[in-house]
């Protein structure tokens, strides 16, 4: 079952503030949609059933929702075999799972018929909503993946660097050494970039946690990604931290100045 916090949909994903009210909502009215099975995400199509508040015998129905939307089997969903506890005991029944795709257009056309009541009028355009934002919410999620990991294996590479050449300038190096050099890095990317520290950032988005960039939009993370590959190469290159900071600035101010945080 996926579920999507606030504070995740806002600050990564770029919900606006109308998406997240329709998601948070959704959420709350629909609890168990969204399964993931396999490479993706389905939908229960009992569950749809019931959360539309279709008064229809669920067999009947959706058959006809997937003639409707003319669905192919184990492409567009899948059909099981399942055993049920009801008021008169156990009985036997065939279940359906949906792709994302499938779902909203089955939501779509019960919303539509024209003997649809105001309940199932009103379920099927938020469901409709909601499908629409969970797509886009899923995607992402996995773009957010995509970008995170090698962000974490380059800011490694870059520390491992920097700390590298300043031991051939020093006779010792500590772990503070380590820790400033590294806040004064990650902190001249943070500034150049968003215009704040991660401190600032932090008071700024209201977190709790020590994790900034899991509280970044996704293209600030991937920018900085980029940002650590030149730091990386300039160090090896041996230019010193203030004109690293300069040429970074540069880069920032003329590429990347609609990522600054207001």
């Amino acid at each position: 079952m996926k579920k999507f916090k606030k504070d995740f949909l806002s600050e990564v994903l770029g919900f606006n503030e109308e998406e997240v009210k329709i998601t948070m909502e959704a959420q709350r009215k629909f609890p168990s949609f969204l399964t993931e099975e396999g490479e993706g995400f389905c939908v229960d199509g009992r569950t749809l059933w019931e959360t539309l508040e279709v008064k229809q015998d669920f067999s009947d129905w959706i058959k006809k929702q997937i003639e409707n939307s003319e669905s192919i089997e184990n492409i567009d969903f899948t059909s099981f075999p399942f055993k049920r506890e009801d008021k008169n005991g156990w009985k036997s029944s065939i279940e359906y799972t949906f792709t994302l795709e499938i779902a909203k257009e089955i939501a779509m056309f019960a919303g539509a018929n024209n003997r649809a009541n105001i309940k199932l009028k009103a379920n099927s355009k938020l469901v409709r909503k909601y499908f629409i934002l969970m797509e886009k919410g899923i995607k992402g999620i996995q773009e957010h993946a995509l970008i995170r990991e090698p962000e974490k294996q380059n800011y490694n590479k870059m520390k491992e660097e920097i700390i590298k050449d300043y031991y051939t300038k020093q006779d010792a190096v500590t772990k503070l050494d380590e820790e400033y050099l590294m806040k004064r890095e990650s902190n001249m990317i943070n500034q150049n970039l968003m215009g704040f520290s991660a401190s600032e950032i932090k008071v700024k988005l209201g977190y709790i946690d020590k994790q900034t960039r899991e509280h970044l939009l996704i293209e600030q993370n991937k920018t900085i990604n980029f940002l650590q590959l030149m730091i990386i190469g300039l160090v090896m290159g041996e230019i010193e931290f203030n004109e690293r900071n300069k040429i970074i600035k540069n880069i920032c101010d003329s590429k990347y100045s609609h990522l600054k945080m207001i």
